[in-house]
């Protein structure tokens, strides 16, 4: 099929631009590449919080994931290898051969949050792939990636004049593609929110997400309620801030 070919030359010439002038430090599964400025030690710490996640995430969805993840770390002065304004982006690829995972991440001032969320995406992907089933809605997978990333931390769920207008699932979904990064980070907040209000804020709750999720017409149904409860009293505490 030579339209596969050039999608998979035009991939590899992108992974070999990511690898130009970097260093390279691998673990039991990853493998980092990384600037110059950054250190050994630098590397060593992001190479264990990836590690830490990986650990966390197999327990929690209770699969193993085959093949490495490399991890491209991305300077300030490299930001064109980063799509739009996000601070990271985990991506899959797949041949009848091999299976490809990458995660692209900022140097930026919260890079554990970072990798933390991305390896989420990585273990959401595998899982769907062993169930056999199709991408999830993009509010579904931000919302649970966020959900993982935070199980046993306080809930960071805190809204915002950008998370008010969200006043169904389609809105949500715009919201969670929108360029505007406070109206992203709001509706990654929400669809948290929502999922634990459907399924629960703990390892139970991500796998009921994960493996044996609502349908459409549930979770539109599950939202009106959501809408009026839990966002809505979110909305009013957040203005009676003076926010």
């Amino acid at each position: 099929d030579p339209l596969m070919y050039r999608s998979l030359y035009a991939e590899i010439q992108e992974e070999l631009a990511l690898r130009r002038g970097k260093f390279i430090s691998k673990s039991e599964h990853f493998s980092l590449y990384f600037p110059v400025e950054m250190s050994e030690d630098g590397a060593s710490r992001i190479l264990r919080l990836s590690e830490e996640s990986y650990a966390a995430y197999r327990r929690m969805l209770d699969i193993d994931m085959e093949g490495r993840i490399n991890l491209y770390a991305i300077s300030e002065e490299s930001r064109n290898q980063m799509p739009g304004d996000v601070c990271g982006i985990f991506e899959s690829s797949a041949t009848p051969a091999v299976i490809r995972r990458r995660i692209r991440f900022l140097l930026c001032d919260d890079i554990d949050g970072c990798l933390s969320h991305e390896v989420a995406h990585a273990f959401i992907s595998a899982a769907l792939a062993q169930k056999g089933d199709g991408k999830l809605q993009g509010w579904q997978n931000e919302g649970l990636a966020e959900l993982m990333s935070g199980i046993g931390k306080a809930d960071s769920f805190v809204a915002s004049g950008s998370t008010s207008f969200v006043s169904s699932l389609d809105d949500l979904e715009y919201a969670i593609r929108s360029t505007d990064v406070g109206v992203r980070r709001g509706a990654y907040a929400v669809a948290r929110a929502f999922l634990v209000h459907c399924h629960g804020a703990d390892v139970a709750g991500v796998r009921r997400a994960v493996f044996s999720p609502l349908t459409t017409a549930e979770y539109e149904r599950k939202f009106k309620v959501f809408k009026e409860t839990t966002l809505r009293e979110a909305v009013m505490a957040d203005h009676g801030k003076g926010r």
